[in-house]
């Protein structure tokens, strides 16, 4: 990641821990949009490292959660905003594999003069490898063709279309998460927690200092829960400055408690020492 950023504060900015992070990360296009062929009319993040993944990402979550059918399912439609997604801490029953069985055909384009592309189509099959405990992959040739190159125009207007599909996905993912965790999380919400994010969507982005001078040391444990429950983001914005900003979740929990009124917990001067 590092060969890539060329910034370690870039680098930290791009760890994720859960599924409302890295979808918060490729939505704002953080920590770096890069450009890809058809610059600049492309941009995308070139690689996020969902750090420990079994944590916030396991069995129980990925084969639960309705979100996480999303996910999975539009997941080589979410290629367009990311070049890479890294995982650590997996299994083979982990969304990994799920992937990878997706994974039925490959198309591998080459450039051959300044008019001329071939194209190699096959189809993908894993194996069971006797020398190791992963699979091997195997491909079965099924065509090979050149082709003119593709005017850009027509390009432009695919990259259109298909960003808008991508935007599409994004929504339909966060109307599921919504739907899933905004009623539960309510519940369990205790005032200075929802003091915490009204003062987040008014002031925007802040620093722990920040923090801690408005709401002293409960607003850690406030800040740990809202993290835990996937309201808040921390990002980097330079040398050892952290900011916390809300994720879309939280702000349908602020909608929602907002509409209800009586929905809305209160707190004293008191609990926020």
């Amino acid at each position: 990641m590092y060969a890539i950023y060329k910034d370690w504060d870039d680098v930290l900015n791009a760890i994720v821990f859960n599924l409302n992070q890295l979808i918060y990360k490729m939505r704002k296009g953080e920590p770096k949009l890069f450009p890809t062929i058809t610059k600049p009319i492309h941009m995308r993040v070139p690689v996020i490292l969902i750090d420990d993944f079994a944590a916030s990402c396991g069995k129980a979550k990925t084969q639960h959660e309705k979100v996480w059918d999303l996910f999975k399912g539009s997941f080589d439609t979410l290629g367009t905003r990311i070049g890479v997604l890294l995982a650590t801490m997996i299994e083979p029953t982990t969304p990994t594999e799920q992937l990878l069985l997706k994974y039925t055909h490959e198309v591998m384009v080459t450039v051959a003069g300044p008019t001329k592309r071939i194209y190699k189509y096959d189809i993908c099959s894993r194996q069971q490898d006797f020398r190791g405990w992963r699979a091997r992959q195997r491909k079965e040739w099924i065509e090979e063709q050149e082709f003119g190159r593709i005017p850009l125009d027509v390009y432009e207007q695919y990259d259109e279309m298909r960003m808008s599909l991508v935007d599409e996905v994004f929504v339909a993912m966060q109307d599921q998460m919504s739907e899933d965790t905004v009623s539960g999380i309510i519940k369990r919400m205790e005032p200075i927690d929802y003091n915490l994010l009204q003062f987040i969507k008014t002031v925007g982005p802040i620093h722990h200092h920040k923090l801690k001078d408005e709401f002293g040391d409960k607003g850690k444990q406030a800040l740990v829960r809202c993290k835990a429950r996937g309201l808040i983001v921390p990002r980097r914005k330079s040398r050892a400055y952290y900011v916390y900003d809300l994720t879309d979740v939280a702000l349908d929990v602020l909608k929602t408690c907002e509409s209800s009124k009586s929905s809305i917990p209160t707190i004293t001067n008191e609990d926020s020492k």
